[in-house]
């Protein structure tokens, strides 16, 4: 079984935890807040409008592949402003890093696809550009024993 899902939109790293007590409560917040949450709350919705009857409870391969927005400076200018420049990159090196990304998408799918992120036996993570607007694919298979 292969659980696959397109996520249009921005993509949000997991940012630094920080915790504190408030009136006698451990309270622990994400450095990137609101923005995380909805990008969180869209991957969650995508993933359950295809969760399987019951979560899988072996082992996992997760294929996640980030789209991040192409800079402007990869396109030419003037009359070539929509045209890509030889010289622009398929890869996306620069930040959010890959593995904050990762962490985010899969912190989402426990709990709907599988029970534990500790199930993924594979995991397979891209960071390309995208010459359209910013989305993430995720494909979720359940590994047979």
């Amino acid at each position: 079984m292969t659980i696959e899902v397109t996520v249009h939109g921005a993509q949000v790293p997991m940012g630094s935890k920080r915790a504190f007590v408030h009136n006698g409560r451990a309270i622990v917040t994400d450095q990137q807040g609101a923005k995380l949450k909805s990008w969180q709350g869209n991957i969650r919705e995508k993933l359950e409008e295809v969760k399987p009857d019951e979560q899988i409870i072996g082992p996992v391969a997760v294929h996640i592949v980030f789209y991040v927005q192409r800079p402007k400076g990869h396109y030419g200018t003037g009359m070539n402003a929509a045209k890509l420049k030889e010289s622009a990159p398929d890869y996306c090196s620069k930040s959010p890093d890959i593995d904050k990304l990762a962490r985010a998408v899969l912190d989402c799918a426990t709990g709907i696809i599988f029970r534990d992120d500790a199930q993924v036996c594979r995991l397979t993570l891209s960071k390309r550009y995208s010459n359209g607007g910013p989305w993430t694919t995720i494909a979720i298979t359940e590994v047979s024993a």
